[in-house]
């Protein structure tokens, strides 16, 4: 036996508990383990406003502009159908007129006549000279026939594609307020997982770094939880801001000031179906062809294009109508039969003309009807494409809602694994039977996981939503405060309003 493995073998020797102080001794000088400092995080200065779901279509409802805007126009769709309905209605005036006249006329027969005369005229209408009739009557109508016939039906359509067109914007609204509603409420919720798993990462990193100090660990594993978890705190905050901006972007759509911070009534944020998408598209689009308000009001923009062609067909063949009657007090006189005025007394005036206009010897009707044709072919065009539109939509957001639903089945269960797995580890490091920095791996996988699950949430609900309004319905204003779970389905009829 050498002299070497003799001292191996006395070494050995030494007691166990000895030789860990030693080592104890030799490890501390050069670990240099900072204490945990207090996680912080970026806390809102103003007021924070709870707010839910409904309150925020009411909101949408009352304050938003582009639905006032809409709705503005209905109000100057009416006024024009106010205006054609009237067409037929006479005009009032009322005034009074003066003619003088001085120096030389000329007879029909080429006479040259000098003439000083006056005359004065007082009543309904105006403008009363000599023999003529009243040229500004008291009670006139003057319309063609063709357009106080067909305007009040093309208005009427005008106003009903208004009223489509207010109820697809309001839609459009509703569908962004309800979107940026789940945007803030997922926000919240990572923001909330996020805090309710920061203990779990300080102790983590309090374990490790315990280690670490007592020389079962490695320095690298300490310091590399203590950046972990430096780095979910910066997460918190991130989030934090991401919450901000989300309250942004809803208060703007809510016509509030941006700087109002807005938080969710509620803090469950789960997965809610309202529309079955399983259900067939075909199905599903014969739904919307009879309830979207961008295909209604298709349909009476085509209709009002489909009056105006009638319109110009007709007006060679209706004439204008200008029908007068006045009433007043007529006086005056001449040099040749004085006096200058007098002679006042009552004067009543009553005309009919109806005449017929061939624009431009029937070029101008043939153009005026090319040029209606062409709009009412343009406004089917519209109406196709808004069809499309609605095929699309329907198929996109059918598409993504099975997609998300299958990615909340797929991330649940990984949040379950990660949990399951995670308290496994912390138990048995807790018993001293495995390593901290193994924790933090399942810890970091849980984080991930929930996030995940919440940004699957978020997209299925988002699908779910737009699938919802493709139908032609605004969104549900109840339901979203409290869901199901991803793998309960709650299923709403498709015509539901």
């Amino acid at each position: 036996m050498g002299w070497g493995t003799r001292i191996v073998l006395r070494f050995t020797t030494i007691p166990a508990f000895v030789l860990s102080a030693v080592l104890i001794a030799r490890a501390s000088p050069t670990l240099d383990l900072p204490d945990l400092p207090a996680p912080a995080t970026t806390q809102p200065t103003q007021a924070i406003f709870p707010i839910d779901l409904d309150t925020c279509l009411r909101l949408a409802e009352n304050e938003n502009p582009r639905i006032a805007g809409a709705r503005m126009a209905i109000l100057e769709a009416q006024a024009w159908r106010q205006r054609a309905c009237a067409m037929l209605l006479p005009s009032l005036n009322a005034g009074s007129s003066y003619h003088g006249h001085d120096g030389n006329l000329q007879r029909p027969s080429g006479r040259i006549l000098s003439l000083s005369e006056q005359s004065l005229y007082v009543g309904g209408g105006a403008r009363a000279i000599g023999s003529q009739t009243i040229a500004i009557p008291a009670v006139l109508i003057l319309a063609p026939l063709t357009d106080a016939l067909f305007e009040p039906l093309a208005a009427r359509r005008k106003v009903e594609a208004a009223r489509e067109s207010a109820r697809a914007t309001a839609n459009d609204v509703f569908l962004e307020v309800a979107v940026l509603y789940q945007e803030l409420a997922c926000a919240a919720a990572n923001l909330k997982t996020q805090r309710e798993l920061m203990p779990n990462v300080e102790e983590v990193a309090r374990i490790t770094r315990d280690f670490a100090l007592a020389g079962e660990g490695r320095a690298a594993d300490a310091d590399r939880a203590l950046t972990e978890r430096n780095l979910l705190i910066a997460e918190i905050q991130k989030t934090e801001g991401s919450l901000f901006a989300a309250s942004a972007r809803l208060a703007e759509r809510l016509n509030l000031d941006p700087t109002t911070r807005l938080v969710p009534a509620s803090q469950d944020f789960q997965a809610l179906t309202i529309i079955d998408d399983r259900l067939p598209i075909a199905d599903l689009i014969r739904v919307a062809v009879n309830q979207r308000p961008e295909l209604a009001e298709g349909d009476a923009m085509i209709a009002e294009a489909g009056a105006r062609v009638q319109q110009e067909r007709w007006r060679p063949w209706l004439p204008t109508l200008w029908m007068g009657g006045s009433g007043g007090v007529f006086g005056g006189g001449s040099n040749l039969v004085p006096p200058t005025i007098g002679n006042f007394g009552g004067r009543t005036d009553f005309d009919v003309r109806a005449f017929w206009t061939l624009l431009n010897f029937g070029a101008g009707n043939r153009a005026l009807q090319r040029q209606r044709m062409a709009e009412r072919g343009q406004a089917v065009a519209r109406r196709q494409a808004s069809l499309n539109l609605v095929r699309e939509q329907i198929a996109s957001a059918q598409a993504g809602s099975i997609a998300a639903r299958a990615q909340i089945d797929q991330r649940a269960r990984a949040v379950l694994l990660a949990e399951e797995g995670f308290n496994q580890d912390l138990a048995r490091t807790r018993e001293g039977q495995g390593r901290p920095i193994e924790v933090l791996n399942n810890l970091n996988r849980l984080v991930r996981a929930r996030l995940d699950l919440n940004i699957s949430v978020l997209d299925y609900v988002s699908e779910q939503l737009r699938l919802y309004v493709a139908l032609g319905s605004p969104p549900p204003p109840t339901g979203f405060s409290t869901g199901t779970s991803g793998g309960t389905s709650l299923t709403t009829s498709p015509s539901a309003r």
